[in-house]
């Protein structure tokens, strides 16, 4: 019985998944690439985004994230391609996630009006931790 109860608890604690939150900016639509890769050659032009965001500056651990992208259509590839740059420092250096990653979309036309789009994306991703950082409180219960 021990046995079987070992090899659950195992088991549930390799099925444990980890989630995080990718940096949420306020004006979202000014940023397409990092909103859908599949925005990625519907313009019908070159297009170029730059994206920063400082949250609770008066804060001593503040949140800054910035963000790059360039996209350009193509007909010999019936889509578009595009190159996503961002940079999240989270807590003055505590987390800092750097991430590039390149785009390629497929865009399809249905009609005059509508057209049909999807994307594949690749990054590249460092993330630092720097546990000095952290902060722990403990509390003494009498």
């Amino acid at each position: 019985m021990e046995k079987l109860l070992l090899l659950w608890l195992a088991l549930a604690l390799t099925a444990i998944s980890t989630q995080a939150q990718d940096p949420q900016f306020s004006q979202f639509y000014a940023n397409p690439l990092y909103l859908n890769p599949a925005f990625a050659g519907t313009n019908g032009c070159g297009r170029i985004n730059l994206n920063f965001r400082d949250q609770w500056p008066q804060l001593s651990g503040q949140f800054v994230t910035t963000s790059a992208s360039y996209d350009q259509h193509s007909s010999a590839l019936n889509g578009g391609m595009g190159i996503l740059i961002s940079s999240d420092n989270a807590g003055q250096g505590t987390i800092i996630t750097n991430r590039v990653g390149v785009i390629y979309s497929y865009i399809k036309d249905l009609n005059r009006d509508y057209s049909f789009s999807f994307a594949m994306q690749a990054d590249v991703e460092q993330k630092t931790v720097n546990g000095q950082n952290f902060i722990f409180e403990i509390g003494l219960i009498l």
